[in-house]
């Protein structure tokens, strides 16, 4: 996040010859307990607001999303940090973005299972994304750590 800040992707005033960067949304965060409060006060100092969901434990992962501070941020409509289903815990991190297109946008960050497949958990955090993408509404962007092959997911 530092490099984002001290280099060339500085924001939405950024010269045409780079790229501006709003979010970065982690699948992969290994933080749990007080790591976690240094990982999103470490983020504040380089200039993002950090939000997610902190790791269970060090030997688990969690999924994270770090906005720019110059953007208003926060919780989409009756979220948490953590949107994860009670079975999976730390894999589902949300957020709201103002200013990076008109009304805002919703922003998901998905950490599946992975070498699962479409299990009945990971289609229980799918099913959460898609709740909060259908209650909040408007304009989305996710990313994701995706293990199942894309033919599965249309299946």
């Amino acid at each position: 996040m530092d490099h984002c800040r001290k280099g060339k992707f500085v924001g939405p005033l950024c010269p045409t010859s780079t790229v501006p960067v709003a979010a970065i949304l982690g699948q992969e965060h290994h933080c749990a307990g007080h790591e976690w409060v240094d990982f999103k006060g470490e983020a504040k100092k380089a200039g993002w607001t950090m939000t997610g969901a902190a790791a269970v434990s060090n030997k688990s992962a969690g999924a994270s999303l770090a906005v720019r501070s110059i953007y208003h941020s926060g919780l989409t409509k009756g979220a948490r940090e953590d949107c994860s289903p009670k079975e999976s815990p730390e894999r589902l991190a949300t957020g709201w973005v103002d200013g990076v297109l008109k009304k805002g946008i919703l922003v998901l960050s998905i950490y599946l299972w992975h070498a699962e497949g479409l299990t009945a958990r990971n289609q229980a955090i799918l099913f959460a994304a898609g709740n909060i993408i259908k209650r909040h509404g408007g304009r989305g962007c996710w990313a994701g750590t995706l293990t199942p092959h894309p033919k599965t997911l249309n299946s």
